[in-house]
């Protein structure tokens, strides 16, 4: 090995570090444009979490963040509500896990969202039949589809 001062030494290995950040700027980029070729323009809006806060009164609020507002429609079905919210894409798989709530003891047994023809849906899974309501809040990140579900309807006979 050729002796060289300590100097070309560190340049090369800025050289390196250099080139390697490159290459990671090129990467994220190139994921960047593979998700806008794969139809998610500035249009679409992608729905990026879902969460649950169970509070002390048994009842529960659901909520999905979005990077963009879009229209939603629900329709109960028993001990379900769909919200279909229309035109969003779901990006990333674990999405698509269900989030289970059966344990919190809330009205909410589970959520889970899923991507269909039109859109996704949010599929609500109760434990008792209720009315619960929504509202699409929009924020600096896009925004925030809000589910409240009401505590479920005590017996006369049953003990807090």
């Amino acid at each position: 090995m050729r002796w060289e001062p300590r100097r070309a030494r560190r340049s090369r290995a800025v050289l390196l570090v250099g080139t390697l950040l490159a290459c990671t700027v090129a990467t994220t980029i190139s994921h960047v444009e593979t998700a806008i070729a794969a139809g998610e323009d500035a249009k679409t809006s992608v729905v990026t979490f879902a969460g649950f806060r169970a509070h002390e009164d048994g009842s529960a609020t659901l909520h999905v963040d979005m990077t963009r507002p879009a229209p939603v429609t629900y329709e109960h079905k028993g001990l379900s509500i769909v919200y279909l919210i229309e035109g969003a894409k779901i990006r990333f798989r674990n999405n698509r896990n269900p989030l289970r709530a059966e344990h919190f003891g809330a009205n909410v047994l589970s959520a889970k969202l899923d991507p269909v023809k039109n859109g996704v849906t949010l599929t609500v899974t109760l434990r008792t039949s209720t009315a619960a309501s929504h509202r699409l809040v929009e924020n600096e990140q896009g925004a925030l589809l809000e589910v409240d579900v009401p505590a479920p309807a005590r017996s006369p006979g049953a003990t807090p």
